[in-house]
């Protein structure tokens, strides 16, 4: 059973990098479409709903801003924040991967 729990704590991990790699461009400085300037939007698909820049580059962010989407952006939250606290409480129930004791 101690082998299940560990692939639970591995799926979890990369879970969390997902999920982290998913809010990153919320927390960006995106922008609703309407803020755009004319030579943004010419870069950018007709229906985009939001934007951000990053290197120089303008980028269509297709879930649009936190505040035209805080459901989906709160649900992301909560599964990066079960996903990075899973692995830590199983480990706290001596399940799975853990820090061995020190030895005396």
């Amino acid at each position: 059973m101690k082998i299940v729990w560990s692939l639970l704590q591995v799926a979890s991990t990369v879970g969390a990098f997902v999920a982290f790699f998913f809010l990153v461009p919320w927390l960006l400085d995106t922008q609703p479409i309407s803020n755009a300037s004319p030579d943004v939007l010419a870069t950018l698909p007709s229906n985009c709903p939001a934007y951000h820049s990053g290197h120089g580059k303008y980028t269509c962010e297709w879930r649009g801003t936190i505040e035209s989407n805080p459901i989906g952006f709160y649900f992301n939250a909560g599964v990066l924040l079960a996903c990075v606290t899973f692995p830590y409480f199983i480990a706290l129930m001596n399940r799975g991967f853990r820090k061995p004791s020190p030895k005396s």
